[in-house]
C-alpha cells in the first residue's frame, strides 16, 4: 500500500523519473520500472529506480513522505541506509566497467518530496533466469556454459578482484541482457574485504537462501574472503536450472554423495566434463571448490 503510484514525478539531478510500474520489493525498500527523461540532452529511456524503504519500518504520510515508525531504532536505520548507499557505490564502481556482466548504477539522488533516496539502474526488459525458468524455457548445457557461465565468471572475477563477496548469488539476481548474456544484479548483502582478506562489515553475514552456500547458513562461520562462497552460488543456480529439481535444498546440504547430484545431471543429459565441474562447485567443504572463478570456468 505504500508504493507510489504510476506517474509520479522524481526529480535527481538532471533528470526527471516518471514511475511506470512497481516491479517488487526487498528488505531495504521498492523498486520501481520509470521513464528517465534527461533535461539537458532531452534523452529519454527506460530506467529501474530503487527507492530506500524499508517498509517494516517506515510508512507513507501525505501519500509520499516516507517517515520512520515511532517504535523503530533510528540507528537501525541509519545502517541500513549506509548499506543501501554501499550497494549503489559498490554497482557504479564494477557495473561501469566495459562488460562487466554486472548491472550499473548510475546515479544516486535524494529527494526532499518523498524524504528518502534513490539510485538508478538499466532496464533489463527480458527479466530473470528465475522469471525465464517459469515460462518452461531450456537451459541447454551448450546455453548455460556460454551465456550464463562465461559472462558471470567475468562479473565474479571483477567484483572478487576489488575484494567484494555478493553473497547472493541465484536465478531471481540474475538477469538477461539483449544480447541473451547473464548480468548480475543485487549487491545488498555483499560484504567488502580488506587486502589481508579479513571482512570489513560481519553483521547480517548468513543466509536463509537454498542457493546459498553452507558456510553461510551458521551465523559466524565465514569470517575471512573466499571466492568459493560465491561459486557454490553460481553452482547452485547452474543445477537449479538445468536439472530443474523441485527444491534443490535437500540436494545440495544433506547428501552425504555426489550421486543425486550426478544422476540428475545425467538425466537432463549434461556431459561428464560439465557435471564434475558443478559437483566441485557443490562441495560442502568450500576449501574443496574451485579457488576462483576462472577456476571454475576452466572446469
Amino acid at each position: 500500500d505504500d508504493k507510489l503510484p504510476t506517474g509520479y514525478q522524481l526529480l535527481g539531478e538532471n533528470t526527471q523519473y516518471t514511475i511506470h510500474a512497481f516491479l517488487g520489493n526487498g528488505y531495504f525498500g521498492y523498486t520501481y520500472s520509470a521513464l528517465a527523461h534527461n533535461l539537458v540532452t532531452g534523452e529519454k529511456k527506460e530506467v529501474v529506480l530503487k527507492e530506500f524503504f524499508p517498509y517494516r519500518y517506515y510508512h507513507r504520510e501525505n501519500g509520499f513522505m516516507a517517515v520512520l515508525n515511532e517504535d523503530c531504532s533510528e540507528s537501525l536505520m541509519e545502517d541500513n541506509l549506509a548499506k543501501f548507499k554501499e550497494e549503489a557505490l559498490i554497482m557504479k564502481r564494477l557495473g561501469n566497467r566495459p562488460d562487466s556482466h554486472i548491472v550499473p548504477a548510475y546515479e544516486f539522488f535524494n529527494n526532499e518530496q518523498t524524504n528518502t533516496c534513490y539510485y538508478v539502474m538499466p532496464f533489463y526488459p527480458n527479466g530473470s533466469l528465475e522469471k525465464l525458468q517459469e515460462t518452461g524455457f531450456s537451459f541447454t548445457e551448450e546455453l548455460v556454459i556460454n551465456q550464463i557461465v562465461k559472462p558471470l565468471c567475468k562479473a565474479l572475477h571483477i567484483a572478487h578482484e576489488a575484494k567484494v563477496l555478493h553473497l547472493d548469488i541465484k536465478p531471481e539476481n540474475i538477469l538477461v541482457d539483449n544480447e541473451g548474456n547473464a548480468v548480475l544484479i543485487d549487491f545488498g548483502v555483499a560484504k567488502q574485504y580488506s587486502k589481508e582478506g579479513i571482512i570489513i562489515d560481519e553483521k547480517g553475514l548468513s543466509s536463509r537462501s537454498v542457493f546459498a552456500a553452507p558456510e553461510l547458513k551458521t551465523e559466524g562461520a565465514m569470517v575471512r574472503f573466499g571466492a568459493q562462497t560465491d561459486i557454490y552460488g553460481l553452482a547452485a543456480s547452474i543445477f537449479y536450472l538445468i536439472a530443474f529439481p523441485a527444491d534443490p535444498h535437500p540436494i545440495m546440504d544433506f547428501s552425504n554423495q555426489d550421486w543425486d547430484i550426478r544422476e540428475c545431471l545425467k538425466h537432463a543429459h549434461c556431459s561428464p566434463q560439465f557435471i564434475d565441474a558443478i559437483i566441485r562447485g557443490l562441495q560442502h567443504s568450500a576449501v574443496a571448490r574451485p579457488a576462483s572463478a576462472q577456476a571454475f570456468l576452466l572446469l
